[in-house]
């Protein structure tokens, strides 16, 4: 436990304010009277002030603290979040005195066994100062397991009351009586983030209970050989899909260390990244992480999977030199050319990236509604608008499809490339849509990730656009060397579908406009030369390389 002045005193005395207010509120309910509805109330009074000197502290220490510690920081936090939810478990006991006063006649309550809800909640607080001062893992997961419990019991009740209410029983009472019981069930709420906050004071990040349990298993079946508070946890990733992402690292010497990367989500999910990296296991030891163990429970999932050691794509885009970069390239290039050819299959893929816009247009209005573009004429020209450029290009796409499907790894963003410049190896991660597809499809969402880098300064402008070059040769290398002769058509629609769907990420407006802009303009040509009739049909569409420069 870390010291801060007045701070655990603080805490110790919420935490015992809050579990005498809870048993007096408990000993109010077998005798109603107003002078002991008063001392409660002015109890509540306490803890609230409390709550607010102790948010006052956690505040003050962290706006003082410049060089604090990341650990002492976290401690700082779950004690505040910890005292804001012990107010709560207070403020809900005045709740239950104004319910009480709801009922006709108060003895009522003897007929329901609230005293087992009091008791579940009252034991739980009577432990939470020890166990914030002990920084107990234990303490913490009891103080979590009080809200099923809860849970139990309201559902025990609410069942109860609801078949009175159908027999005929007082609406009044049994709806009172309800929100009484309802009452503890947020409680038991309140416990969940007390537990939680203190899980996270010890690890250093947020992590709901579900998860924690998760990882636990899954540490557990993998045999690394420490306890959780060994570990320390990491979050590495901030995902748009909504897995949470975390790195483990084992404290243990360097000889060793043995890391991994924890990712807890959604059960379909999950099961999609396994059967990926599964796949690419197979195919290509050690392009991709190995899975070293998977769990499911509830609705979710959780997998401890191998850490790579390296670097993200875009940190190397940033922030190396150029000798390193262009290592990095080169074995990009040769990774993916080698995983294209190794895998590559003479069933043509189905073409849909027209079909993957108008969902993310939904998202797109919701930033920028103006962007979409209504349909325009003067005199006889006419300009096309969002919809019937989309509608349009629909059509055309089903013509294009190449002689032939890769596996692609289906997100090809920077963040989900790692390199390591002592191995000089790419590894691929995120593989939850890697599926037998157009290459040109990876290209294009590698491309786009590099030109919606929100970074306007010339030098680095210039290396990002030399980037876009270098990649985009290199698939039209391929293109000509596989006979590929739709490739630059193919290469707009996609290049279109991934500006469109950048611009809900970035509100930087005048840049996601020029990503909006390039999408329209692409879907042009490609409208125009389907209206053309050339005679080479689209051997002779040449994709305008300027709108892939910023």
């Amino acid at each position: 436990m870390i010291l801060f002045d007045g701070l655990h005193e603080n805490f110790r005395f919420i935490a015992l304010e809050t579990h005498s207010l809870v048993n007096a509120t408990y000993e109010w309910m077998k005798n109603p009277t107003a002078a002991g509805h008063d001392r409660i109330t002015a109890r509540d009074d306490y803890v609230d002030n409390l709550k607010n000197t102790i948010e006052n502290q956690c505040y003050a220490l962290i706006g003082a603290g410049k060089n604090m510690r990341p650990d002492a920081i976290s401690e700082i936090r779950g004690i505040q979040i910890g005292a804001v939810n012990l107010e709560r478990i207070a403020d809900n006991c005045i709740n239950i005195l104004g319910q009480v006063a709801h009922l006709k006649d108060p003895a009522v309550l003897e007929n329901y066994n609230h005293a087992e809800c009091f008791s579940v909640i009252s034991n739980t607080i009577a432990g939470v100062a020890e166990a914030f001062e002990n920084r107990s893992f234990a303490d913490a997961l009891a103080i979590c397991r009080a809200e099923p419990e809860l849970d139990r019991l309201f559902k025990i009740y609410f069942d109860r009351i609801l078949a009175e209410m159908n027999s005929g029983g007082d609406s009044q009472t049994l709806l009172t009586i309800l929100f009484i019981f309802r009452y503890f069930e947020r409680m038991g709420d309140s416990l969940l983030n007390i537990g939680e906050a203190l899980i996270f004071s010890i690890l250093g990040q947020k992590i709901k209970i579900h998860q924690f349990e998760a990882l636990r298993q899954n540490l557990e079946e993998s045999g690394f050989d420490t306890s959780m508070a060994d570990m320390d946890l990491e979050a590495i990733l901030g995902t748009r899909s909504g897995c949470r992402v975390s790195r483990i690292e084992q404290g243990a010497t360097e000889e060793r260390r043995r890391d991994g990367i924890f990712k807890e989500g959604a059960i379909p999910k999950m099961r999609a990244e396994k059967a990926g990296l599964d796949r690419w296991a197979d195919l290509a030891p050690g392009l991709a992480p190995r899975v070293i163990s998977y769990r499911e429970t509830g609705e979710t999932a959780g997998m401890l999977i191998e850490f790579l050691p390296g670097h993200t794509f875009d940190e190397v885009l940033l922030n190396a030199d150029e000798a390193l970069l262009a290592r990095a390239t080169a074995a990009l290039k040769s990774t993916t050319g080698a995983v294209w050819t190794a895998t590559r299959t003479p069933e043509p893929p189905r073409i849909d990236y027209i079909e993957q816009i108008p969902a993310r247009l939904k998202d797109v209005r919701k930033v920028y509604p103006h962007f979409m573009r209504p349909e325009t004429a003067v005199g006889d020209a006419r300009s096309a608008s969002t919809q019937q450029l989309l509608d349009g290009c629909m059509e055309i796409q089903n013509a294009l499809a190449p002689p032939f499907s890769v596996l692609i790894h289906g997100d090809f963003n920077l963040n989900n490339i790692v390199y390591n410049p002592d191995s000089n190896k790419v590894h691929y991660i995120d593989l939850h849509r890697s599926a037998y597809a157009d290459y040109v499809q990876d290209m294009a969402v590698l491309i786009i990730s590099h030109f919606r880098i929100p970074v306007f300064k010339t030098r680095m402008r210039r290396r990002l656009n030399a980037q876009i070059r270098t990649l985009y040769d290199f698939a039209a290398t391929v293109a000509r060397e596989w006979d590929d002769r739709t490739f630059e058509s193919r290469m707009a629609l996609a290049l279109a579908r991934s500006f469109y769907t950048s611009t809900r990420f970035e509100l930087n407006e005048p840049f996601a406009r020029a990503m909006f802009l390039r999408a329209h303009f692409l879907l042009e040509r490609i409208a125009s030369h389907a209206g053309s009739h050339c005679e080479r049909g689209w051997e002779d569409f040449k994709l305008p390389e300027a709108a892939l420069y910023y």
